[in-house]
């Protein structure tokens, strides 16, 4: 039934837009805007469009996958011509009017979202090349391949981080009432769960990169024997227990090695311990690997 209800609100805004469109909007200016008749099957490409961003987005944050650039050119567009019908014409103060007008408004912040998402992805795909090296050099307790990939990693993250929160940050701005159908809100609100979720995920990519580039290769090498290394600094303990492997499922593992690697013999009150460097115990081979 929910897609009977779905078809039938369609059916009715387009009907109320296509007699507002005749009866109360008056056009004024020259730039190119979208055609009051056609927002409800604008507001459906954006909604479409915003959704094939958030599959992309977990595409790269899984596999590295590149972003689309035509999808983030269409959507940049989308954007600018709700924006420029949003405050172009001269809306009827009528309740459809103004409903219409914030909803193109919206539908203006998502598309432009969307387009960031899609930077997003591409500026995680060009992190997955270190990142892969990274959790390689985690999980054989190659403590040089680490670091050197941990180096690689430290500068890139930045660019990723700021194009999720310029989407969030738009994202945030959106009036989730506005979008007259629930499939249009469910994509919001998958885009708002699935961009805070990689906006994580690149957080304790970032805690981790810092850790093994502060602590060295050679050392965690030796701590991974179980050699002499010596303790931890203790802002590098407080770093290791602010890294949260459940926050990045896709190197959970590698995460929590590093760790456990970084915090053996440490006391569960944050003492300094007493069993040096440890054993080494759980460090090997991810699961399923040769």
């Amino acid at each position: 039934m929910g897609w009977r209800r779905e078809a039938l609100l369609a059916a009715v805004l387009l009907l109320l837009t296509a007699a507002l469109a005749i009866t109360y909007l008056r056009p004024r200016g020259t730039r190119a805007a979208v055609a009051i008749s056609e927002l409800p099957s604008t507001f459906t490409e954006v909604a479409s469009r915003v959704n094939l961003s958030t599959f992309n987005l977990l595409r790269s944050l899984r596999r590295g996958a590149p972003g689309s650039p035509e999808n983030r050119a269409r959507l940049e567009q989308l954007a600018q011509l709700l924006a420029n019908l949003t405050e172009s014409g001269e809306w009827q103060l009528s309740e459809l009017g103004l409903q219409l007008r914030a909803s193109s408004g919206n539908y203006s912040l998502l598309a432009s979202a969307g387009a960031d998402m899609e930077l997003a992805a591409d500026a995680m795909s060009g992190l997955h090349p270190a990142l892969e090296s990274f959790l390689e050099g985690l999980a054989r307790c190659n403590g040089t391949q680490a670091e050197l990939a941990a180096r690689a990693l430290l500068p890139s993250i930045p660019k990723a981080r700021g194009e999720l929160q310029d989407a969030l940050g738009k994202l945030a701005l959106v009036d989730e009432e506005s979008l007259p159908l629930e499939s249009h809100r469910r994509v919001f609100e998958s885009a708002v769960g699935n961009a805070t979720r990689a906006l994580k995920a690149l957080a304790e990519l970032e805690k981790a990169a810092r850790l093994v580039s502060a602590l060295g290769g050679s050392y965690l090498e030796a701590r991974c024997r179980g050699e002499g290394a010596g303790l931890p600094s203790q802002d590098a303990v407080t770093l290791a227990r602010s890294i949260d492997p459940k926050a990045y499922p896709e190197a959970s593992y590698e995460l929590a090695l590093l760790k456990s690697l970084v915090l053996q013999g440490e006391g569960s009150s944050g003492g300094s311990g007493t069993g040096g460097a440890g054993s080494g115990a759980g460090w090997g081979s991810p699961p399923g690997d040769d």
